[in-house]
């Protein structure tokens, strides 16, 4: 450097100080000020935890699930579970909630309601025999027709029977129980379970009846959320549910309200640990200068460090992650190093007898360069990770470095006005002119540093090595594959986390599927059998992660021409030998007369499904059909970050037989490319 930009630069730094030393309450009143407009700024950063916010924008699985968000709204529930010891009085409840909330709720808030299966019912109760199994219609035409053999047989004159040959007969009267009774058992198992058609349930904490809302908006978006939860929860107060009755209790769940669960964690989380940060570092400068006054200098002084680093954050970026949330407590553990060795520098020249303004300016001078390029160098160390695409860390990046340079900066411009200001009063100047004992532990280590340098420095070495081998044998499995440790969960079950572990035993699979979106219902099918095939795969590997996939063409009947050709016969069978006529049994004979009445041979199209079937697969803007659903195995273990890769890999890509690649995301897909 210079010699005249050397000197510049001195005279630069004297008058800096001297301005400090000369109106140390301005600059006081200035860093008080310029905190309270950061607190504003800083109050106003949004803290999102959705792991979406960690990749960058342009990945495609990003892309894709802001194109799944678009056309389909939120992914997720809000779930209603209205606790009850009267069924009665929870279904009336129910109905007139259900009411209410269509009416009172802003248009565009919900797209659907489900609690009943009424129309469900129906539908399946008058196309009931389009669903049986081909092969049991096929069974039903066979014993018809041995009926009707056996009966034309009997009547012609010259017929003998095995009876009249006093033979054992093999022939069992006509009947159909059999295959009845294994479809009351799976209706029994799917859409009879549901007591007088709502979702209903009775565990070992009692009844409930649940009401699942399917909304627009992203359950990603806390502000969407939180509104949802207050307007819902709002109207279900003002019905008074203790008016149907005493013991009726309503509740919220699902994954938008889980999310403000998580929201409220995280965000007493960042205080407590700032706090405890903070309590911590003033409990270790306390006991180092055995007074109060440096424990206020350098919480004042990082405070407003910070708060001026998150107010900048707040113009640059605008709000904090799953990984900047917590930097406050980071930057107050790196933001005091500054501060500690400019007052000790300081307590140094006023033991030695210089006064106030002289110790500030010598303490200044001697830390300046050595403060200055710890703070450069720690803040380019996390300024580094700025390079990366990575939000996560690309944030954290530019929060950490930013932290680091203003913390420095607040130091040497608020601590020293600090310290005049003390020496102004009695109590502030014995802080810094009273010689305080180290003890006997800290002289023996320091004569033992002095005494014998090289075991010092052999053993410091020794366990450097040491710690090098073991990070070598550590490094490769370092990586955390366990996805559950990554996120923040309320300490212990909250009630909406117990009601939510109660809906999803109610129904017994993953209300969270994972989603494919189609650009076309012509590539449904090709999807549907990409993902087959995947599952098939699966069979080689250990922990397979697929259950099934569902689209809106499982809704319709398997083998649909074959069994109306089935049905067609039985009843031109029927039509030309007369039920009462075929020596039918008379309780199997009601049952035939029944599937006269309600048999209908027209096929089922997707524009015969009820609306309580097609919504799942409704898009914002009304199409029907384009969205797949695969659901992972309740043993899938997603938790784990291999199985993870794998099941994302099913949602990621699939290619159809011409060539044609359709490309979705989700959460997996957003974890699995986090890793």
């Amino acid at each position: 450097m210079k010699a005249e930009t050397r000197a510049a630069l001195d005279r630069l730094l004297n008058r800096y100080i001297a301005f400090i030393c000369r109106h140390p309450a301005k600059v006081l009143l200035f860093a008080l000020l310029s905190a309270s407009l950061s607190v504003h700024f800083a109050s106003r950063l949004q803290l999102k935890t959705d792991f979406v916010e960690l990749l960058p924008e342009g990945y495609r699985s990003v892309d894709d699930i802001h194109r799944l968000t678009e056309r389909v709204g939120g992914i997720g529930n809000l779930t209603i579970v209205i606790e009850t010891e009267d069924l009665a009085a929870a279904q009336r409840y129910a109905d007139d909630l259900a009411g209410r909330l269509r009416s009172d709720l802003p248009e565009g808030y919900v797209r659907y309601i489900e609690y009943r299966v009424d129309d469900e019912k129906r539908f399946y109760e008058n196309h009931k025999y389009l669903y049986a199994d081909l092969e049991d219609l096929e069974e039903i035409q066979s014993r018809l027709s041995r009926q009707i053999l056996k009966t034309k047989l009997e009547q012609n004159p010259l017929f003998v029977s095995e009876e009249d040959l006093g033979l054992e007969t093999e022939d069992e009267p006509f009947t159909v129980s059999d295959l009845e009774e294994k479809y009351e058992k799976q209706a029994s198992e799917k859409l009879d379970k549901w007591v007088d058609g709502y979702f209903t349930g009775h565990d070992e904490q009692g009844r409930f009846l649940v009401m699942v809302l399917k909304p627009f908006g992203s359950s990603t978006g806390v502000s969407f959320s939180r509104d949802l939860c207050e307007r819902v929860l709002a109207i279900a107060e003002g019905l008074e549910p203790t008016s149907y009755h005493p013991s009726l209790k309503v509740g919220l769940t699902g994954k938008y309200r889980l999310i403000l669960d998580q929201y409220e964690s995280v965000n007493r989380e960042i205080f407590t640990s700032a706090g405890v940060t903070l309590s911590l570092v003033a409990l270790a400068i306390f006991l180092y200068f055995r007074t109060v006054v440096p424990v206020i200098n350098i919480t004042l002084v990082v405070v407003v460090g910070i708060l001026w680093t998150f107010c900048l954050t707040y113009f640059r970026i605008g709000y904090l992650n799953m990984q900047t949330a917590f930097l406050g407590a980071i930057i107050i553990g790196n933001g005091i190093n500054y501060g500690l060795i400019l007052m000790s520098r300081y307590k140094e020249e006023r033991l030695r007898g210089e006064n106030a303004r002289d110790g500030v300016l010598i303490a200044f001078r001697n830390t300046l360069t050595a403060t200055v390029i710890s703070a450069a160098s720690t803040g380019l160390a996390y300024g580094t990770l700025m390079i990366t695409d990575f939000r996560g860390f690309n944030h954290f990046g530019f929060i950490g470095g930013l932290g680091m340079l203003l913390c420095w900066l607040s130091t040497f411009s608020i601590l020293p006005a600090l310290l005049m200001l003390w020496d102004r009063t009695a109590f502030g100047r014995k802080t810094w002119t009273r010689k305080v004992s180290r003890g006997r532990s800290m002289s023996r280590l320091a004569n033992l540093v002095q005494k014998k340098p090289r075991a010092v420095v052999g053993t410091s070495a020794s366990l450097v090595l040491l710690s090098a081998v073991l990070l070598v044998w550590w490094l490769p499995n370092s990586f955390e594959y366990d996805f559950s440790k990554l996120r923040n969960e309320p300490r212990g079950d909250t009630y909406e986390r117990i009601l939510n572990h109660r809906v999803n035993a109610l129904f017994g699979i993953s209300q969270s599927p994972a989603v494919i979106l189609a650009d076309r219902l012509d590539q449904v099918p090709g999807i549907r059998r990409a993902v087959l095939d995947k599952k098939e795969a699966e069979k080689e590997v250990p922990n397979p992660t697929i259950d099934r996939v569902r689209t809106i063409y499982d809704l319709l009947p398997e083998d649909q021409e074959d069994k109306i050709d089935v049905l067609w016969d039985i009843e031109y069978m029927l039509d030309t030998n007369p039920p009462d006529e075929l020596g039918i049994p008379p309780d199997q004979l009601a049952k035939i007369n029944d599937f006269r009445d309600n048999l209908s041979l027209d096929g089922i199209t997707v524009d015969d499904l009820p609306e309580a079937l097609t919504r799942p697969y409704e898009e914002r803007d009304g199409t029907v059909g384009r969205l797949i659903y695969v659901y992972p195995r309740s043993d899938a273990g997603l938790w784990n970050g291999r199985n993870l890769i794998r099941f994302a890999e099913v949602v990621r890509s699939n290619q159809l037989p011409d060539d044609e690649v359709i490309y979705s995301s989700g959460e997996a897909v957003v974890f699995a490319d986090m890793l």
